[in-house]
């Protein structure tokens, strides 16, 4: 007789989610001066990498490749989405922005990313190509 195994599991939670489950979200995180910035800051700093609507990346060959994070149905946590901007990911070619960009930056970034999963080409090139009247969400 053979004994019964358990099922194996992934994990349920990933280090980014942990670190995450630590970051209070600031309050009226997606406010549209904040998610205008995001988009601004995303064109000029991540579409090399991850690419954007009608835009392509022109970083070839990382392993693993660069996620689209502006997916239809992808999921954009904003507190997992600060901490993986904020902290990098190890084990990838995602770098630690928490020396260049400030908190607040990073904190638009999430918001555009989590509001906008979906958005068409034409939205994303005009949303990120005007900049935010100064005040939430810019630096």
């Amino acid at each position: 007789m053979s004994a019964a195994r358990a099922p194996q599991t992934a994990m349920p939670y990933t280090i980014a989610a942990i670190i995450a489950a630590r970051v209070e979200l600031p309050e009226n995180l997606e406010t549209p001066q904040a998610e205008q910035t995001g988009a601004h800051l995303f064109r000029e700093n991540c579409v090399q990498c991850h690419g954007a609507p009608g835009i392509a990346a022109t970083v070839q060959g990382m392993t693993p490749a660069p996620p689209n994070l502006l997916r239809t149905g992808r999921r954009n946590d904003p507190a997992e989405v600060f901490s993986k901007i904020k902290n990098g990911i190890p084990g990838t070619a995602m770098p630690a922005w928490g020396d260049q960009i400030p908190d607040q930056s990073i904190w638009a970034l999430a918001a555009f990313l989590h509001h906008y999963r979906g958005i068409s080409a034409d939205a994303f090139d005009a949303l990120s190509t005007t900049e935010a009247e100064p005040g939430e969400g810019t630096h």
